[in-house]
C-alpha cells in the first residue's frame, strides 16, 4: 500500500473521532483519595453529532482510561480517569481538583489521542519506509531456529485456530488478529504460559496502550499456567513450578 494512502487513511481517521465526549452523571461519590462517577448509561454527546445520539454503553471500556475529565458546573474542575469500570456505567477519577458534579450535571472527557502518535509517525518519511519493509515479514513470517515448538498440549479446551497461532512464538515477526471476543487475549496467555514453562528463566516484555490492556493478558498468563499444571501433559518442565510473570509498571509494560 502507498504511504500516501496510509497517511490518508490515519488522517480520516483522525477527522472521525471526536475529540471530546459530554457524559451525564447520575452521581458522584467520594472513594477515599479518588472518585467514582456512575453516568446515566443511554446519554452523551460527542463532538459533532446531537446530543444524545450516541450511547454511554458503547463508549465506556479501557480506551477511556487515562482520559482527561473537565467539569464547569457546579464548580469548575478536572481530574483524570484512573480506571473504568463497564458493568456499573462507572468512572473512577484520580487527582480531582474539586468535587465532581452530581446528577444532571455534565462531565466532559478528552481521551488519549493514540492516533496523533501513530500520524506523526507515518509523516516522517524514514520511519515510514522501514516500517514499509516489515510488511514482508509479517505476511510470511521467517521461522527461528532457536524457539521452542509449542503445541498446547496441557490445554485440551484450545481451538484449533488458538493452537495454531502457538506457532507465532516461533517467527521473527508475526501477529493475531480477530474480532472481539474471539479469545485472542486467551490464546496470549496460553503462549506466553506455554512459553514461560519450557523456558523458565526468559523474560517477556508486555506491552499495549492501557494498564488495564496489560492486566488482562497477566491475568490470563496466570490462568493458563494454573490450568496448564492441573491438566495432564507428558512432558513438565522442572522448572515450571517456579515460572512468573512480572507486575505490569505504571506505563503499561513490564
Amino acid at each position: 500500500m502507498p504511504l500516501a494512502d496510509i497517511r490518508a487513511a490515519i488522517a480520516a481517521e483522525l477527522a472521525a473521532t471526536p475529540e471530546f465526549y459530554d457524559f451525564r452523571v447520575l452521581r458522584s461519590t467520594a472513594d477515599g483519595a479518588l472518585w467514582r462517577v456512575t453516568l446515566e448509561p443511554d446519554y452523551v454527546y460527542a463532538e459533532g453529532q446531537r446530543p444524545g445520539q450516541a450511547s454511554a454503553h458503547t463508549l465506556l471500556d479501557e480506551r477511556l482510561e487515562g482520559a482527561s475529565a473537565w467539569w464547569g458546573a457546579p464548580t469548575k474542575g478536572s481530574a483524570s480517569v484512573r480506571a473504568v469500570v463497564v458493568e456499573d456505567d462507572q468512572l473512577v477519577l484520580q487527582n480531582a481538583s474539586a468535587p465532581p458534579p452530581g446528577e444532571g450535571h455534565l462531565l466532559r472527557l478528552y481521551p488519549p489521542r493514540f492516533l496523533n502518535a501513530v500520524a506523526d509517525a507515518w509523516r516522517d518519511d524514514a520511519w515510514a519506509r522501514r516500517a514499509a519493509d516489515c510488511w514482508p515479514g509479517l505476511s510470511t513470517p521467517r521461522p527461528r531456529a532457536d524457539s521452542p515448538t509449542l503445541d498446547g498440549s496441557p490445554f485440551r479446551w484450545l481451538r484449533p485456530a488458538q493452537r495454531e497461532a502457538l506457532k507465532l512464538v516461533g517467527c521473527h515477526d508475526a501477529f493475531l488478529w480477530g474480532p472481539p471476543g474471539t479469545g485472542k487475549t486467551t490464546t496470549l496467555g496460553v503462549l506466553l504460559a506455554e512459553y514461560l514453562d519450557r523456558r523458565p528463566g526468559a523474560r517477556v516484555l508486555l506491552l499495549s496502550t492501557t494498564n488495564h490492556a496489560v492486566d488482562l493478558a497477566t491475568l490470563a498468563v496466570d490462568k493458563a499456567l494454573q490450568k496448564g499444571r492441573r491438566e495432564p501433559s507428558d512432558r513438565r518442565s522442572s522448572g515450571s513450578d517456579r515460572a512468573s510473570m512480572p507486575r505490569p509498571t505504571p506505563d503499561g509494560g513490564i
